[in-house]
């Protein structure tokens, strides 16, 4: 196999699992009781989204440019923009079709992923250090959520996974 997809495809997978372990994190809306404890999570989902977001565009980098070596850069817009002109495209018009719809923007005119991505480009870094004061904490969760999700929808229409038969011990008679 294509060293470059399995690198994209290895990489992508991990998104999807941190995408998948951030969904799990309760928002202090749904806890029981409202205590601290609810809040002992705060800022761990939207580190969680970005860097899931962050892993997925590095997939579709390392697919790209046929690279396994991604640029070491937390900045989602920066990110975006190393994408050839044709996967940007496609992800921003599919955000148009499949997410705007669901979450739109009454800020932006021309709404579409790299607008999502500019709002949250340094949203990892952020809320990683959420303890800083002088950061403006803003993060559209389900927005992005939905994003990252779109991101890694259309990775995935790139390959084929077909498992293989696993071959049992063989014992000779």
């Amino acid at each position: 196999m294509n060293h470059r997809l399995t690198t994209a495809i290895r990489i992508a997978k991990a998104a999807n699992g941190i995408l998948v372990k951030s969904r799990k994190i309760p928002s202090p809306h749904e806890t029981e009781q409202w205590d601290n404890d609810s809040f002992d999570h705060n800022g761990v989902e939207p580190m969680l989204l970005a860097l899931a977001m962050e892993f997925a565009l590095k997939a579709w980098f390392v697919f790209d440019h046929n690279n396994p070596k991604v640029p070491k850069v937390h900045n989602l817009v920066k990110l975006f923009n190393k994408l050839k002109p044709e996967t940007q495209l496609r992800l921003n018009q599919e955000f148009k079709r499949s997410v705007a719809p669901m979450y739109p923007s009454s800020f932006v005119m021309d709404y579409d992923l790299h607008s999502v991505l500019f709002q949250h480009q340094d949203a990892f870094i952020d809320w990683r250090y959420i303890y800083e004061i002088n950061k403006s904490l803003s993060f559209e969760r389900r927005t992005f959520d939905a994003s990252v999700e779109m991101v890694l929808t259309e990775f995935r229409k790139l390959y084929v996974e077909v498992p293989l038969p696993v071959l049992g011990n063989r014992r000779s008679s």
